[in-house]
């Protein structure tokens, strides 16, 4: 709030527009038109505000933020060790669907990158889940 408005008064965009449709309401399209002739700077200031404010919020939850997963260890090179398992497990998730296989693996569907590229081995008793389910699944 300035020196130039009186105490006890919102000086907002809004209610400076709200008061100025008020004063035209009433008939005094004047006193309207000075109310509101700063009202477009007042607008962009509260946007800057706003921005700003979210800008530092934003940044703040970043630094809290957790720190990224790191890949799990395929034993020391990149080629897949496990192609049967991954090719059988492409099988179920082109029947079941993935976010399916991944619920009956124990897994995040997150997760099933590295169990469908081989360079993962996928947990044994999920394994068994998913063949039951694979087995029991009719397809049409």
């Amino acid at each position: 709030m300035t020196d130039a408005h009186p105490a006890g008064r919102c000086w907002c965009p809004v209610c400076t527009a709200a008061a100025g449709l008020l004063l035209l309401d009433r008939g005094r399209p004047d006193m309207a038109s000075r109310l509101m002739r700063g009202l477009p700077d007042a607008i962009g200031e509260a946007l800057d505000e706003v921005y700003a404010r979210g800008l530092d919020a934003g940044r703040k939850a970043a630094a809290k933020a957790k720190p990224a997963r790191p890949e799990p260890p395929s034993g020391g090179s990149a080629r897949p060790a496990f192609k049967h398992q991954a090719a059988e497990l492409i099988e179920h998730v082109d029947r079941l669907g993935l976010t399916k296989a991944a619920e009956l693996l124990g897994v995040r569907p997150g997760d099933m990158a590295g169990l469908l590229a081989g360079t993962v081995q996928a947990p044994g008793s999920g394994m068994e889940r998913l063949r039951k389910a694979a087995a029991n699944d009719i397809q049409f």
